[in-house]
């Protein structure tokens, strides 16, 4: 497992405390490796995705969008009350 990080690390000793069937499939089915290198990916990307969101949001100066509040998320619908 030569490209993982620190994501990958923590994700594998989640698996190996919380999943540890999960691993064993996955080490019998020779599949351990691709699938946490795919589970790495994808938490990085939802972690970067989520805060570039959240970036985005607190560079919105308040003025421009009276209804939206700094504590506000960006999927948040329900607009004001």
């Amino acid at each position: 497992m030569d490209d993982m990080n620190r994501l990958g690390d923590l994700i594998l000793k989640h698996w190996r405390t919380h999943r540890p069937g999960l691993i064993e499939e996955l080490v019998r089915a020779n599949q351990l490796e691709p699938v946490l290198r795919q589970a790495q990916e994808q938490t990085g990307d939802l972690l970067f995705s989520s805060n570039s969101s959240t970036l985005l949001l607190l560079s919105i100066p308040e003025s421009s969008h009276p209804g939206l509040s700094r504590g506000a998320k960006l999927d948040d619908r329900s607009g004001p009350n």
